[in-house]
C-alpha cells in the first residue's frame, strides 16, 4: 500500500470508498492483536511533533488517513496527492452500514453520558441486523485500574469486529495502542465526536464548510471557550507548510542538478 510521508507522519494514498473498504477487509480477518486505525488532522500533527511517543504511534498505525483539508491541499502542493480527506465522523455510520452487510459487529466506548447507547440507538435503526456493543466508561476511567480492566471486559465480553473510541486525541489513540494486545478486537478507531455526531446530540458543520476546510470555523462558533485556543495555536502549521515546501523545492532543485551532470 502506498504511503506519503507528510509533515513527519505517514498517511495511506485512499480515498473514502477505498478506505472504508479496507478497514471492512481488515475487520473480517481478526489478529492476535487489535490494529489501529488513525485520522490524523492538523491538531493532532502538531501535538505529533511536540510528542515523540504520540507520533510513534500514530506512524505505527496500520492505516493512517488525513482527516483536514490543509493536509490534503499541503499534499497536491508537493506534488504527493491525497485523494480527498477521510474524516472519523464520516467513516462511523459507513462503516456501521458496511459492517451490516458483511455480517461483522461494532463496538462504541466512549462519549458524555447518553450518547454511545444513543448512538447504537441510530444506527441500528439505519443498518438492518447491525450487532452494536457498547459502553461508556466514567471519566479519567483510562487512569484507574478497576475502571480501565472493566472497559476492557465490557468490549472483549462483546468480541466487536470493529472498536469505535471516543475519548477525544490523543487519549483515544493512546489507549487503543496500550492496550491493542488485551483487546479482542479486529479494527480499533479513535473517532473523538464522531459518537456524539452519530447519536444526533451534536451536529456537524454544513457539506460546503466540510469541503471548503471550514468546519473548524463552526465548530468553534458552537464550542468557542473549549475550541478557540485549540485551533488558534495550529496557525502555526503555517510554518511547517513553509518548511515541508521549502525542503520539497530544494529537493527538486538537487535533483535536476544531478540529472545535469
Amino acid at each position: 500500500m502506498q504511503r506519503v510521508n507528510l509533515a513527519s507522519l505517514l498517511f495511506d494514498r485512499l480515498d473514502f470508498d477505498q478506505a472504508v473498504e479496507q478497514i471492512i477487509e481488515m475487520a473480517s480477518k481478526k489478529e492476535s492483536a487489535c490494529r489501529l486505525v488513525v485520522t490524523p488532522n492538523v491538531d493532532h500533527v502538531m501535538r505529533c511533533r511536540q510528542s515523540p511517543s504520540l507520533a510513534e504511534i500514530y506512524r505505527g498505525a496500520f492505516l493512517s488517513l488525513a482527516d483536514g483539508m490543509p493536509l490534503v491541499w499541503l499534499s497536491k502542493l508537493l506534488g504527493r496527492p491525497l485523494p480527498e480527506r477521510v474524516t472519523g465522523a464520516d467513516l462511523l455510520p459507513a462503516l456501521a452500514m458496511a459492517a451490516a452487510k458483511a455480517n461483522l459487529s461494532i463496538f462504541l466506548c466512549g462519549g458524555p453520558p447518553g450518547v454511545a447507547e444513543e448512538a447504537a440507538v441510530q444506527l441500528r435503526s439505519q443498518g438492518r441486523g447491525l450487532e452494536v456493543g457498547w459502553y461508556a466508561p466514567p471519566f479519567g476511567f483510562e487512569s484507574t485500574s478497576v475502571e480501565n480492566e472493566r472497559a476492557i471486559a465490557e468490549i472483549n465480553k462483546f468480541k466487536p469486529d470493529i472498536l469505535f473510541v471516543g475519548l477525544g486525541s490523543p487519549k483515544q489513540e493512546i489507549w487503543i495502542s496500550r492496550h491493542a494486545n488485551d483487546l479482542d478486537v479486529g479494527v480499533a478507531l479513535g473517532v473523538g465526536a464522531a459518537l456524539e455526531f452519530a447519536a444526533g446530540t451534536l451536529k456537524r458543520a454544513p457539506k460546503w464548510m466540510q469541503i471548503s476546510g471550514l468546519e473548524w470555523v463552526y465548530r468553534i462558533m458552537k464550542d468557542p471557550k473549549r475550541l478557540f485556543w485549540r485551533y488558534a495555536s495550529n496557525a502555526a502549521f503555517i510554518a511547517v507548510m513553509v518548511e515541508e515546501l521549502i525542503i520539497s523545492a530544494k529537493e527538486k532543485f538537487k535533483a535536476k542538478l544531478r540529472n545535469k551532470t
